[in-house]
């Protein structure tokens, strides 16, 4: 049985290459310490005034207000979990 995230080669050719080219990631956060301490953050919070980092910790702590507030969240928490 082929793979859930394989696409069968009888299909492989009638799909346009920009569709199936790699996807190269943008880490918003990878060297950036949380704006609350000074913890590795997992999460770009975009306001109309501006970014805030957040650790993990800070980033629940403050979550209601953060989904008020905010423009948009990029959560890259699973990008850095070992």
């Amino acid at each position: 049985m082929p793979s859930m995230t394989e696409v069968p080669e009888s299909v492989s050719s009638d799909i346009p290459e920009v569709l199936t080219a790699s996807i190269e990631i943008q880490w918003y956060t990878p060297k950036v310490q949380c704006d609350s301490c000074v913890s590795q953050s997992y999460y770009m919070v975009v306001f109309d005034t501006g970014n805030l980092y957040f650790c993990n910790h800070h980033y629940t702590k403050n979550e209601a207000l953060i989904f008020e507030m905010a423009l948009d969240i990029v959560d890259e928490s699973e990008l850095f979990r070992f």
